[in-house]
């Protein structure tokens, strides 16, 4: 519409200067001869008379201010008419990308904390840190960068203790060097090494002789008989479960009493393969033993004797449910790791240095390991919100992060859902790593509770629809104007026509589902598919916060860090090697992305 108004802005300011100079200086600019005086005026003094040079200037000044004035008003009419109201601009919703005044705000720009991204910058990005006691959730499908993106830049990085999740054992091997240079205690427990591996022993953290003792075994026994969550079912499993907690507090004081010893798993488990006169030998000495505590023993008691008077079909079947996942500790290796304790949970948070604790799963054991995994975790859990004080407030020398790649790996935890939302007063800081949504609702169901009790929630770009349909809906709508345009003819008529432009406001996703599975990725080598040699784009969200649209941070592309990943692991001789580190490309925004932080930053 301004476009219309500057001729007859032009045309206006130049009738006004011509009658001017008519009725004031008796010059009539429609006829030659005054300006052929004018041109003899300007070849004697070398200038223009003084009411021409001003006139010129005044109605030039003056059009400007018309031109000004008239897209003003414009502007101040189309916002009433697109948006209802003067100010009114988000009738559809607000959404917008984060610009860095948010991201500052949101506390992400400090120099300590969790790696949670980078924020794009001409070359690289800058790092993302998050050093709260809130937890965080990442969504990034597999082989798509998050190891080299943020398990590695925050474990070569965060300065107080860690429990990682290492699957490969990689983590271990790039970080541990590091780690150990800062002073901290290096622990790698691989249970299916056969060497180089620390020992821990589940049980020995019964409190026996306490009034804990009874709930510590209560708690294994309950992960024994239902090591993927699910709860006990059926008859069989609540019978096997009171006796399998009976038989854990018997054994614990019989080796003791016998071998001066705490006794492990596989201890348990010789104990429960007594059949016949073995198992009626094995009740009787259960029924008369006298334990630290009067609980243990009225519960040793009661255990043994109910068995005693079941059918010798019926005590089969309890014996049965009761030792079925105890077949794993029949693994000489895994009974050598977990025969005794190089360490206590407690010493994770409470030792005089940091601790620093990488339990390596094998990809291929993750299955069978599960239920000692679950036991692991589950003691800590409860373990560690245990420490308070006497005024009533947690206490701890060290914060710990748990690093916890592949999270759903290790099945439903309950206890660690339940305390999600309440451990971080403990101390307890959660990295919860899953490819997506999918993996996340088949392990703890539609209506966990686990995404909610997440401050920092990550995304790559997703391999599922249901994720991508998450995300889009956590990114927001915005309000956006939409012009349609349509054109009427009469019949038969080639050309011309009316033309009719609707302006309106709509409603759009600020990134629509597709667009979000469409984020650039990390790009790897064509010679070497496993190689990333450029930094992919990433969603980071904040609670309170607009969305951000960053970018990947690679460890290998930082100085610092890549100098850190070559220490030599700790127990090696050898430095990590370091042959594939790729050299750092320029960064090539995608079209999609380039587009979405256009219209986001606008």
């Amino acid at each position: 519409m301004i476009v219309v108004f500057i001729p007859v802005a032009i045309a206006s300011a130049v009738f006004a200067l011509f009658t001017v100079w008519q009725e004031f200086f008796a010059f009539h600019a429609l006829q030659s001869d005054s300006w052929a005086w004018v041109w003899k005026y300007l070849q004697a003094y070398g200038h223009v008379p003084g009411f021409i040079q001003w006139g010129i200037f005044g109605a030039t000044a003056g059009t400007i201010a018309l031109i000004l004035l008239i897209q003003a008003i414009a502007m101040r009419i189309g916002g009433q008419t697109r948006h209802g109201s003067y100010d009114e601009k988000n009738l559809h919703g607000s959404a917008r990308w984060a610009r860095k005044a948010d991201v500052k705000e949101a506390g992400l720009l400090r120099k300590t904390g969790v790696v949670v991204g980078g924020w794009p910058k001409w070359r690289g990005a800058k790092t993302l840190r998050h050093d709260g006691p809130e937890h965080i959730l990442t969504f990034a499908p597999t082989r798509s960068g998050k190891g080299v993106g943020l398990v590695l830049p925050t474990l070569l990085s965060w300065p107080s203790s860690v429990l990682v999740l290492d699957i490969k054992g990689e983590n271990w091997r790039l970080t541990s060097g590091w780690r150990a240079s800062q002073g901290q205690r290096i622990l790698k427990f691989d249970p299916t090494a056969e060497e180089g591996s620390c020992h821990y022993n589940p049980l020995a953290e019964v409190r026996i002789g306490t009034g804990h003792e009874v709930a510590d075994a209560q708690n294994i026994a309950t992960m024994i008989i239902d090591p993927d969550g699910k709860g006990l079912a059926d008859f069989w499993q609540k019978s096997g479960y009171a006796w399998l907690t009976g038989a854990i507090l018997y054994t614990l004081y019989k080796i003791r009493r016998d071998e001066n010893r705490i006794a492990s798993l596989p201890d348990i488990d010789a104990v429960l393969t007594a059949v016949g006169e073995g198992l009626d030998s094995l009740l009787a000495d259960m029924v008369s033993v006298e334990a630290g505590t009067e609980a243990a023993t009225r519960l040793i008691q009661a255990a043994a004797q109910e068995m005693r008077d079941r059918a010798a079909q019926e005590r089969s079947g309890v014996q049965s449910s009761s030792k079925v996942d105890l077949s794993l500790y029949r693994d000489p290796m895994i009974a050598r790791n977990i025969s005794g304790s190089d360490f206590r949970l407690d010493e994770l948070m409470n030792s005089e240095a940091p601790l620093s604790l990488y339990i390596i799963i094998p990809p291929s054991d993750i299955d069978r390991l599960r239920p000692l995994l679950r036991i692991i975790l589950n003691l800590f859990m409860r373990r560690l919100m245990q420490n308070v004080g006497a005024d009533g407030r947690a206490t701890h020398k060290h914060r710990l992060l748990l690093m916890l790649d592949e999270f759903t790996s290790i099945g439903k935890l309950e206890i660690f859902e339940r305390s999600l939302a309440f451990m971080a007063g403990y101390g307890l800081k959660a990295f919860l790593i899953i490819q997506d949504l999918l993996q996340l609702q088949g392990t703890y169901g539609k209506e966990n509770s686990i995404m909610g009790n997440c401050h920092i929630r990550i995304a790559y770009a997703p391999n599922d629809v249901t994720t991508a349909k998450t995300l889009s809906d956590m990114c927001g709508k915005a309000t956006i104007v939409q012009t349609k345009r349509s054109r009427s003819r009469r019949a038969l008529q080639v050309i011309g026509g009316n033309v009719t432009d609707n302006v309106s406001e709509v409603g759009r996703p600020l990134l629509t589902p597709d667009e979000c599975m469409r984020l650039k990725a990390a790009r790897k080598s064509r010679r070497d598919p496993e190689k990333i040699v450029e930094a992919g784009d990433m969603l980071v969200f904040s609670a309170g916060a607009p969305p951000i649209l960053g970018r990947q941070l690679l460890y290998f592309f930082d100085k610092t860090l890549l100098a850190r990943s070559r220490m030599a692991p700790v127990g090696t001789v050898e430095a990590a090697n370091d042959e594939s580190v790729p050299q750092a490309e320029p960064p090539m925004p995608s079209p999609i992305t380039a587009r979405l932080r256009a219209a986001g930053q606008s």
